[in-house]
């Protein structure tokens, strides 16, 4: 039998390992938590126009985003294609709701399945990734009737959509009334992954999806954002930039060739507006397909009508199947150098690009994982080789080990820290600790669940639980045994490698969570 506690995370500060590092003492919940859902503090997604920059809880936040529409991939394919892109160093997803999706005949809704689009936001929440989300009522995004639902045209033989159209106002308040109160709990001050909601799409064209207008939008963004921010300062002063439709790839019609885009110049453009501080998602990061009937159409060529092709791979970072390309791993080695990147064995990455002004002095953590345990006998750990910098050795270095097999050290080491105020927003590693109350006679086995984590140690009353890793994967919760849990007070320290975690809590649940 398994139990769900609860507890809750409070902040002191310390410095560790040579590195920055928080200490956290907690406080006991006098209630069990039922579900899963872990304690929000107030939460708060703003714009600082004074300062060029959106806010997240009062800090300078720059999102690097990806558009991923889930209607155009199956649902069991989401979670791999939002992991690719968190991967990739995205922290943001953009996607459009469709309404002809959702309400394909009047007053009848459907949410399951491929148009499960709560299932979408969650899995991308627990993926780590912000959300974006883009309701229309039109979206254009090269579907039938731009997302609009057919039938409006049947039902009203004079609607005029996309105006202030009694019948077509109506409607869409019908449709609003139906969405909205779904998306409220996963806004970012409710505590969800949501932090825009970006209404209608290019009205300012009028003539939307105008292939004309459009090349001449990807002309802009594309090759000089200068020219397109220098546009925008005209009429917006202040505030932070944002580029919500940066085109690595194009779309194509029947009987034309297929539309490719040079990823040098992706990349270099990229670079441009991340040095600059732009907020930045890429249109299309993953196309997917059109399936069914749900291709659209553009009013160009001889005829004034071309056919969208079935495929939406869109040249895009991930092709079709979701699969990255060398378009992927270029922009992702971009991105690393301007949002933290970590050197893995496992994802082959031994090289990481370091931005002019960083500082003088590198610092590496290196972390001992498990051992190759078959085939190989000799697996060494540790840094093997030299540390170059432009192919040049880096001497002189000083080592130390720290030895986490010993929670005696560990114990030793949180007592003689200090508590200064320190600036410790630059931690490479962090320390939690702190105790919880168990007031029971009978204790059962139970579960951590450190949903707002990202890898790292965890040691309860001195026994090591082993290593939690959420943002991979699968593995989310930690089995935590009855026998090592007492009545009154106990002790628990996390050991995070790398994510600051801005808001650190865990919880005890009754099952383990895999994904």
């Amino acid at each position: 039998m398994v139990l769900c506690y609860g507890f809750i995370l409070r902040f002191c500060k310390m410095i560790t390992f040579n590195i920055l590092s928080f200490v956290v003492t907690l406080a006991l919940l006098s209630c069990w938590i039922p579900s899963t859902e872990g304690y929000q503090p107030n939460r708060k997604f703003d714009i600082d126009f004074q300062n060029d920059t959106f806010t997240k809880d009062g800090q300078p936040f720059q999102f690097a985003s990806g558009s991923f529409h889930y209607f155009r991939a199956l649902p069991e394919s989401w979670r791999h294609i939002l992991r690719s892109m968190r991967a990739a160093g995205l922290n943001t997803v953009m996607t459009y709701i469709e309404w002809s999706l959702h309400e394909p005949v009047p007053g009848q809704y459907r949410w399951d399945g491929i148009a499960n689009l709560e299932e979408f936001i969650e899995i991308a929440q627990s993926e780590n990734l912000y959300v974006i989300l883009r309701p229309g009522p039109y979206i254009c995004a090269e579907r039938d009737m731009g997302g609009f639902p057919h039938w409006l045209l049947t039902k009203y033989s004079s609607i005029k959509l996309r105006t202030y159209d009694t019948d077509y106002l109506k409607e869409v308040q019908k449709w609003y009334s139906q969405l909205m109160p779904r998306m409220a709990r996963y806004l970012y001050g409710n505590g969800g992954p949501v932090i825009m909601v970006s209404i209608e799409n290019e009205y300012g064209s009028f003539h939307a999806c105008d292939r004309q207008y459009m090349q001449f939008l990807k002309n802009l963004t594309a090759d000089n954002p200068e020219a397109f921010w220098k546009l925008l300062r005209k009429r917006l002063p202040k505030g932070p930039l944002v580029n919500a439709e940066y085109y690595p790839g194009w779309l194509t019609h029947w009987m034309e060739p297929t539309a490719r885009v040079d990823t040098g110049m992706v990349v270099k453009t990229l670079r441009m507006m991340l040095n600059q501080k732009a907020n930045v998602n890429f249109y299309m990061f993953f196309g997917g397909t059109n399936f069914g009937f749900t291709a659209g159409a553009n009013d160009v060529g001889p005829g004034k009508y071309s056919a969208d092709i079935t495929s939406y791979d869109y040249d895009a970072p991930l092709d079709e199947a979701g699969d990255p390309t060398p378009k992927y791993f270029a922009i992702r080695k971009a991105l690393v150098e301007v949002f933290q990147g970590i050197l893995s064995r496992e994802t082959n990455i031994y090289s990481l690009p370091l931005s002019v002004g960083l500082g003088s002095k590198l610092q590496l953590l290196v972390e001992s994982q498990g051992r190759i345990n078959y085939n190989i006998p000799n697996d060494f750990k540790g840094i093997l080789g030299s540390v170059t910098i432009d192919s040049k050795p880096l001497y002189n270095w000083t080592i130390t080990c720290f030895p986490l097999d010993s929670y005696q050290y560990m114990e030793n080491f949180l007592n003689h820290q200090s508590t200064d105020n320190d600036d410790l927003s630059d931690a490479a590693a962090q320390i939690y600790y702190g105790t919880f109350m168990l007031n029971n006679d009978t204790i059962y086995d139970t579960y951590l669940y450190p949903s707002e984590w990202g890898k790292g140690l965890v040691f309860i009353n001195g026994f090591n639980l082993g290593r939690y890793w959420p943002l991979a994967g699968p593995q989310i919760t930690l089995y935590v045994p009855r026998h090592i849990l007492t009545k009154g007070s106990n002790h628990i320290v996390m050991i995070e490698y790398q994510k600051k975690v801005q808001y650190p809590y865990v919880q005890f649940v009754d099952k383990p969570i895999f994904t």
